[in-house]
């Protein structure tokens, strides 16, 4: 996995843990930070 894959992945993994970030994602959809997640890896997966 290269450095950027990685810390494009830590920053989802970030979003995903951070009460604060949850706090403000909870605000437009409870699961929201679950698909910005499961987004994020997809978009590193095939595109970094």
């Amino acid at each position: 996995m290269s450095s950027e894959i990685t810390i494009y992945v830590g920053l989802a993994d970030l979003y995903a843990e951070h009460p604060d970030f949850k706090k403000f994602f909870d605000v437009y959809h409870p699961k929201m930070i679950e698909y910005i997640g499961k987004a994020m890896r997809y978009y590193a997966d095939k595109n970094l």
